[in-house]
């Protein structure tokens, strides 16, 4: 089917694109609306008029009759559906004659028959299927709508700014013969320098203007297609928990319940690879004589610090994060098994500001636990930490050892998507 005009949220849109992304890469308004036109010429039989410009992209399509109100935009190229590698959606739309349509976008850019117009619903579910091999292996999130009131609730609140649509062939304005004609008369006629002066500021704004946009754009693309590059990714250069939890342990066990008549009240391990030691004074005990590398911190305690062997990064690269609720699962499952006690809490998605107004979140993020009540055979072997290992993301803050317990204090990273 044709291309379909749609109000939303009273502004024009328009459905059923065909996208080409630019041979060349990204490029300004000047060279995409030339590669639109000579893909335009390419489909002479298609009789393409119009073209939406994108920064890496542009779509076709065909018009005749009466003329689109003004500013109308591609509704696939306004959609932001934000967070999503890859989206798949067939909404309901239109008034008195409603139709199908099918969306389908891939880290920010509309695919090639990513924006198409159906009659029915099983038109356009049958061409969603053949979308959803090519995009569900990169975490695709998909939608269907059945009703234009519901689709239009849905996709108001996504859609941002986009150029409205171009004639592909219309006559270019020649602003510098205008420019030029204008001002050798208004020289002549001595009258009207600064309209030239405000002309040509006007230009140089708006230019100004384009350049920002498409900054920001290009920001915008390279935030979602390369998130590690803006958010925090410890998880990647940790040390494998298996390493950091045994060297904890290893050094937490070893320590003596009394030294010098001094007792053992709490000893941590990390962050940073270092390990605390805190000692309680006992009636007799000397403050002289302290536990080896021990200074009287207080009357009644001493403390020690010591640093341990640096441990290197990870052997390989960790596996997929799994989702939040996937990962707090998988913390209760453990607990369960050792008979300990668990307490997890989630820090909000970081944030990378794209301007005053616009921000993304990260794609993951991170969680903070604590295993406490654990028995010291817990400790030894490795088993409970080659477990935390095994959930992609684990990080190792602490490991705790006082009187009455043994404590593991941990980081989790996970995807924000359930």
């Amino acid at each position: 089917m044709s291309a379909r005009l749609v109000e939303i949220a009273g502004r024009p849109y328009l459905a059923g694109l065909w996208w080409q992304i630019r041979s060349g890469g990204s490029a300004g308004k000047k060279l995409m609306l030339k590669s639109a036109r000579e893909t335009a010429a390419q489909f002479e039989g298609e009789a393409y008029t119009h073209a939406a410009l994108r920064a890496e992209q542009y779509g076709l399509t065909s018009h005749e009759g009466e003329a689109w109100p003004a500013k109308t935009v591609s509704l696939a190229a306004a959609l932001r559906p934000v967070g999503h590698d890859a989206f798949l959606g067939v909404f309901c739309l239109g008034s008195a004659e409603p139709f199908w349509w099918l969306c389908g976008i891939l880290r920010g850019l509309v695919v090639a028959d990513g924006d198409e117009i159906f009659a029915s619903k099983e038109e356009a579910l049958v061409a969603a299927g053949s979308l959803r091999l090519m995009l569900e292996s990169v975490g695709l999130t998909e939608v269907v709508l059945d009703t234009p009131e519901a689709s239009r609730d849905y996709l108001a609140p996504l859609l941002g700014v986009e150029t409205p649509l171009l004639g592909l062939f219309q006559k270019e304005r020649p602003w510098p013969l205008l420019i030029g004609a204008a001002a050798a008369l208004l020289f002549f006629l001595g009258v009207g320098l600064s309209w030239i002066y405000g002309a040509y500021q006007e230009l140089q704004e708006e230019r100004q203007r384009e350049r920002q946009l498409a900054e920001k754009e290009a920001l915008r693309q390279d935030v979602l297609t390369h998130p590690e590059k803006y958010f925090r990714t410890e998880w990647l250069t940790a040390p494998p928990f298996t390493a950091s939890g045994a060297q904890c342990a290893t050094a937490l066990l070893a320590l003596p319940v009394s030294e010098k008549a001094w007792r053992l009240e709490e000893a941590v391990c990390g962050p940073a690879g270092r390990l605390t030691v805190s000692w309680a004074h006992q009636k007799g005990a000397s403050f002289v004589h302290l536990p080896a590398g021990a200074i009287l911190a207080e009357p009644e305690r001493a403390t020690s610090d010591s640093a341990l062997s640096p441990l290197p990064g990870p052997l390989s690269a960790p596996g997929p994060l799994l989702t939040r609720s996937g990962a707090t699962a998988a913390l209760y499952e453990l607990t369960q098994n050792l008979s300990a006690q668990l307490l997890v809490s989630w820090e909000p998605p970081e944030e990378f500001r794209i301007d005053e107004k616009t921000t993304l979140p990260a794609p993951w993020q991170r969680g903070q636990f604590e295993l406490s009540r654990l028995p010291a055979a817990a400790l030894l072997g490795g088993d409970l930490f080659a477990a935390l290992e095994r959930h992609p993301g684990s990080i190792l803050a602490s490991l705790t050892r006082n009187n009455n317990d043994l404590i593991i204090k941990g980081y989790i990273y996970a995807l924000t998507k359930n």
